[in-house]
């Protein structure tokens, strides 16, 4: 089921994906949640971008530029939702296969990676004070 879909704007993949989804929808549901994982992490990168225009300066605007970072968002998109992602796929599938969340667990995958990858880059003993 892996790279069916090219992305989520790719319209062959997604029909090759419907027909696919028929023989093992476990599989087509994990790909559904890449998709709209990677559609959600573009949005958050798009608007992260709009968010800090006022930021940029006139020397390096241009239509190139900003094409180039559009392109650059997707496939970044793009490889960190097939890298695990923040988890929206994991919930997603949850969610359309109605399997129940243990609710021990952290919330989500995202939550899970900060705190690993935060105590490693900041161990807060034998800190020196000066």
């Amino acid at each position: 089921m892996d790279n069916i879909v090219a992305g989520y704007s790719d319209f062959t993949g997604l029909a090759k994906l419907r027909v696919a989804a028929q023989k093992d929808q476990v599989k087509a549901a994990e790909e559904v949640g890449r998709q709209f994982e990677a559609f959600f992490i573009k949005s958050m990168l798009s608007s992260m971008r709009k968010a800090s225009e006022p930021l940029k300066s006139d020397l390096w605007d241009s239509n190139a530029l900003n094409s180039y970072e559009d392109m650059f968002d997707s496939e970044l998109a793009s490889s960190l939702s097939k890298a695990g992602g923040v988890g929206v796929t994991d919930w997603l599938v949850n969610q359309v296969l109605g399997k129940a969340v243990n609710s021990a667990e952290p919330a989500t995958k995202a939550i899970r990676l900060y705190q690993r990858e935060a105590g490693a880059a900041m161990p807060l003993s034998g800190a020196v004070s000066g």
